[in-house]
């Protein structure tokens, strides 16, 4: 096993665009859907969710993260 289990990990989210329209000044203005994936470099993906869902989604596979890479540090 690797030396660096974090290094397997690269989490983050995504807020996904809903939809776009231009303004009078011909501007393209794009408002934000309210949902929400969550993806990780060790295959972890949700579905799009609720932003607020995908808040804890990724916070919990952060600490998930973390425990796995202080366990492999004891």
């Amino acid at each position: 096993m690797s030396d660096q289990p974090s290094l397997r990990h690269n989490l983050h989210f995504e807020n996904l665009e809903g939809e776009s329209r231009t303004s009078s000044d011909g501007h393209v203005l794009r408002a934000l859907s309210g949902l929400t994936v969550v993806t990780c470099a060790c295959g972890f993906k949700t579905e799009a969710m609720p932003s607020d869902d995908a808040r804890l989604v990724y916070e919990q596979h952060r600490h998930l993260i973390k425990d796995e890479t202080g366990a492999a540090g004891a």
